[in-house]
């Protein structure tokens, strides 16, 4: 019975990695269009400015933003324990989601730069845009995975 909880439990885990990973997936996808039309809309004098830097900001941001990935898979774990609607459960994904950008976003200003700005945090607009608009697209394979989570706990002691 225990080799079973533990192969379950296994499974879960990677079935919540794998859900938080392709949604961190198209949130990248999609951070590169957002970005543009950010920096666009906030000033288009200074877009072919941006569009040099685009070829290197992207890759920087691909690994930047690694520890959101890991942020929102162990405050999902903490998510699926919870006993409230699916559709609650998105609205907290949603919230979870971009708690862990700004985690990540303050964590990296205090570790390069040893101080927050509040004015650097117009940069983080993008990403959580970007991150809104992956989890909206991905609901649907959200719902499924919600449907398709298995316990341990409601498992019968059969052995």
């Amino acid at each position: 019975m225990r080799l079973v909880k533990i192969v379950i439990a296994n499974a879960n885990f990677m079935k919540m990695f794998i859900h938080t990973l392709n949604t961190w997936l198209v949130a990248q996808l999609l951070h590169s269009f957002v970005l543009l039309l950010y920096f666009y809309f906030r000033s288009p004098e200074e877009t072919n400015v941006v569009n040099g830097l685009y070829v290197i900001i992207i890759p920087i941001i691909f690994f930047i933003s690694i520890p959101s990935l890991f942020i929102a898979r162990a405050l999902l774990g903490l998510l699926i324990k919870v006993t409230v609607l699916v559709f609650e459960k998105l609205f907290s994904w949603i919230i979870i989601v971009e708690l862990s950008i700004f985690l990540n976003f303050s964590g990296l200003l205090l570790f390069f730069d040893g101080q927050i700005r509040i004015n650097a945090y117009e940069l983080m607009i993008p990403s959580m845009i970007a991150a809104f608009l992956a989890i909206l697209i991905r609901a649907k394979q959200f719902f499924a995975f919600q449907i398709n989570y298995n316990t341990s706990k409601n498992e019968n002691n059969l052995v």
